[in-house]
């Protein structure tokens, strides 16, 4: 089949002649769909390309990229910077708040032992 083929080429291209161009004519619909590689790239660009790229954008990055991880991360965010206010106004400087705070605490810990929790 590779010699058929090498020498059907050669016959035709082999020295100038007019045969490929008559030969264009008479088989339109097979020089057209070979040239053009049989419309396989812009079938794959309209039904796989163009729908995940579409996708891609809409939904990826609109809705998953732009609502979830970076509210995700946001709200991190937000919490950690409650949490350092928070903490700022609970860590004042004064020890006698601190000592209170122990002392409350422990006595919370030994009534709940005393009360079995």
């Amino acid at each position: 089949a590779v010699a058929a083929s090498v020498g059907f080429a050669w016959m035709l291209y082999g020295k100038p002649s007019n045969k490929p161009a008559e030969l264009a004519a008479k088989m339109k619909f097979l020089y057209t769909g070979s040239l053009n590689k049989w419309f396989v790239d812009e079938i794959y660009e309209m039904t796989i390309l163009k729908p995940l790229v579409l996708g891609s954008r809409q939904v990826l990055w609109a809705v998953v990229d732009a609502l979830v991880i970076d509210g995700a991360v946001n709200g991190a965010a937000s919490a950690a910077q409650g949490l350092g206010a928070l903490h700022g106004r609970i860590q004042n400087g004064r020890v006698q708040a601190y000592a209170i705070a122990i002392a409350v605490g422990a006595t919370l810990l030994v009534l709940a032992y005393a009360l079995g929790a």
